[in-house]
């Protein structure tokens, strides 16, 4: 299934946003899209992103839909967008904060994030293991938010 083009446009600004907010990690961050064509944004301290540093994975995406065509194909629909990130757990194992990045880095991506209007999905990798696109998967998923208490699924389509 390819992206949508409001998938593109909240990476774009998102990216903008988190260099912006998070100048340290900015020479080092960078956009791409994964084999579905999704945009991705991986945050990260140094050019060759290793355990124990501080990175995120960041990957935005039109909601799955299980609806085909009738020949089979996926349907042009209007879904919600959904932003997933990933941290490498702590060495306290998944489902705690960070070992690796502080307070402030955090607070400053969860603003970026959360100003999108969108769902907003947390998974974390095994300690010791690079969060990267295979990270998103439903055993690794931490917290999956709705931006918005009311009407969060429409203010996100």
């Amino acid at each position: 299934m390819g992206s949508s083009y409001k998938a593109v446009a909240i990476a774009n600004e998102l990216f903008n946003e988190l260099t912006k907010r998070l100048p340290v990690l900015a020479p080092f961050s960078s956009q791409s899209f994964d084999t579905n064509g999704n945009p991705t944004i991986v945050i990260a301290s140094t050019s060759s992103p290793a355990t124990t540093q501080k990175n995120i994975f960041v990957q935005i995406a039109p909601e799955s839909t299980i609806n085909l065509t009738s020949i089979g194909t996926t349907p042009d629909v209007f879904v919600p967008t959904v932003i997933n990130f990933a941290t490498e757990a702590p060495a306290g194992g998944a489902g705690h904060m960070s070992d690796y990045l502080s307070p402030s880095d955090l607070a400053n991506f969860f603003v970026a994030v959360f100003g999108r209007g969108t769902r907003v999905a947390w998974y974390q990798s095994a300690n010791t293991v690079v969060p990267v696109v295979g990270t998103i998967i439903a055993s690794n998923l931490q917290v999956s938010v709705d931006a918005s208490l009311y009407w969060g699924r429409l203010a996100s389509q």
